[in-house]
């Protein structure tokens, strides 16, 4: 599982950076001489880079090793702002039903 989960990270990773240096899935495996779908896996995440095929990566980038793991860093604190702003707005909106159900639960009351 967290090997799954590194492999997601290193594949968004991999996807912005590519993108950054304006190629695509196309260019890039042919630089490194590979399939565009072995590229598609590794971003997606369903593949993991060979040691060989991670160098030649870096190589065609123009990056090292520590720039994939910043990237593969930011991309876990994206990560965990989006699910704290999806978790707001959950618990917001259960607030304002929960607000809404009281006010009409009053309403009801003074029916009677």
């Amino acid at each position: 599982m967290i090997m799954d989960q590194l492999s997601e990270k290193f594949g968004k990773g991999l996807g912005k950076l590519r993108k950054s240096r304006n190629l695509t899935q196309a260019q890039l495996a042919e630089i490194i001489d590979c399939s565009v779908s072995l590229i598609g896996q590794f971003e997606r995440g369903k593949k993991k880079p060979s040691l060989n095929a991670f160098i030649r990566l870096a190589d065609a980038l123009d990056v090292g090793l520590d720039e994939f793991r910043v990237i593969c860093e930011i991309n876990k604190q994206e990560d965990i702002f989006k699910e704290i702003l999806n978790r707001n707005a959950f618990y917001r909106e259960a607030y304002e039903r929960s607000e809404m159900s009281k006010d009409i639960s009053k309403d009801k009351k003074f029916d009677l």
